[in-house]
């Protein structure tokens, strides 16, 4: 935690690849480039834990396999997972 409050954390996500499968591929790389790099910077802070570095390293695998499969075959659903 780096000081912030509960009121800013999300409380659902919907993650629900068919809500982005008519996305423009460009969308597609750019949205996938800002998620590893959340989980590059989640890695790599000063603050790290455990856990948080277990999931870091998981949400980069999953870059590393699925993002060019999404924008290669955008209506890929396992891809968008």
């Amino acid at each position: 935690n780096v000081g912030g409050t509960p009121n800013i954390a999300s409380w659902v996500a919907l993650i629900d690849p068919q809500l982005s499968v008519n996305l423009p591929a460009g969308v597609t790389a750019g949205t996938g480039m800002d998620a590893l790099t959340h989980a590059i910077e989640c890695y790599t802070m000063a603050y790290h834990q455990p856990f948080t570095d277990a999931v870091a390293l998981h949400a980069m695998e999953f870059c590393g396999r699925w993002l060019r499969v999404a924008y290669a075959q955008g209506h890929n659903l396992e891809a968008r997972y």
